[in-house]
């Protein structure tokens, strides 16, 4: 399994230097890739937010923008690896002592059809769910990205249909990505968010 991390070192530094402790703390071996720091790099974000409010043309904000375009090039790079198995992280990933132990028997529990793997998510309690085996269980859909366990063959699904930054990139996943794939959930979530207190 490759880790890889989105964050941004130069935009952000004291957000980048807290994972790198929080990681080498908790052995999680992850690369880290520079995430694509909105407003630094320019983008001009003019997509209204289609999904909730499309009539009223409030637009996209530029960081969810730029954290959408870094999620997609996360993707691109792990089509690269050879890797069967990718952890797709956020630098504000927040891992429990025993993250390791539950992560392997999660993947052992879950149908080996699987596309997604959620270790991360939210807002899960008030969806339809599934009890697969041991912690594994099928959501339909959580919220969040900031920890997802990606098998290779779902990467050529995210590329083609990731391609529009028109809501936040776990809205886009959920209302348009994962219904194609077989994705599954750890609740409760192995990993949560530095600094949030997410929704069950």
């Amino acid at each position: 399994m490759t880790i890889f991390c989105i964050s941004c070192p130069k935009e952000l530094p004291e957000r980048h230097e807290a994972a790198v402790k929080h990681f080498t703390e908790h052995k999680v071996g992850a690369q880290f890739i520079n995430g694509i720091h909105g407003e630094t790099f320019g983008i001009l974000s003019w997509r209204p937010y289609r999904r909730e409010r499309p009539a009223v043309g409030e637009l996209m904000d530029i960081s969810v923008t730029g954290i959408a375009l870094s999620h997609y090039m996360a993707w691109q790079i792990c089509w690269f690896y050879e890797d069967e198995t990718f952890l797709i992280l956020e630098d504000d990933a927040d891992f429990e002592e025993n993250w390791s132990n539950r992560l392997n028997q999660a993947i052992l529990d879950t149908p080996k059809d699987w596309d997604i793997l959620l270790v991360g998510n939210a807002n899960c309690s008030d969806k339809p769910q599934e009890h697969i085996k041991g912690e594994v269980f099928e959501v339909k859909y959580p919220f969040c990205t900031h920890a997802m366990l990606i098998k290779r063959k779902a990467i050529p699904k995210l590329l083609e249909m990731g391609r529009d930054a028109a809501m936040p990139i776990d809205v886009l996943l959920l209302d348009k990505i994962y219904p194609q794939l077989r994705v599954y959930t750890v609740l409760p979530r192995i990993v949560g968010q530095r600094g949030r207190e997410l929704v069950p």
